[in-house]
């Protein structure tokens, strides 16, 4: 579990699938299924989204990088489909989110 987790965190962002993550922690689907759902409370796939999707807002806030260029530093071959995970797991789309974190910090900057 512990070695799943960790290339999760360190992989994430290389477009990594499952069975990467399987083949790493010589575990069965159904057990390594079982033990994040009980331990973490979600799939492996999900933890590869969760990270892949805190890495997106992280570069949002960060950076100016147009869309295509976060695609590819996170792990999505589309920038399509980076889009509808972000939304899915947020209820933001990324251009919405990154005006309104830039936003914040910029009214945050003016009152420093």
């Amino acid at each position: 579990m512990a070695t799943a987790l960790s290339y999760i965190r360190e992989h994430a962002c290389q477009g990594i699938t499952v069975d990467q993550v399987l083949r790493q922690s010589f575990s069965s689907r159904s057990q390594l299924e079982k033990k994040f759902r009980k331990l973490i409370g979600r799939s492996p796939q999900a933890e590869i989204r969760r990270v892949q999707v805190a890495k997106i807002r992280q570069l949002l806030y960060e950076t100016n990088f147009p869309l295509k260029k976060i695609a590819e530093l996170t792990g999505f071959e589309h920038v399509e489909y980076m889009c509808v995970v972000f939304k899915r797991l947020t209820a933001e789309s990324p251009g919405s989110y990154r005006k309104r974190v830039q936003l914040k910090n910029s009214d945050a900057n003016r009152i420093l």
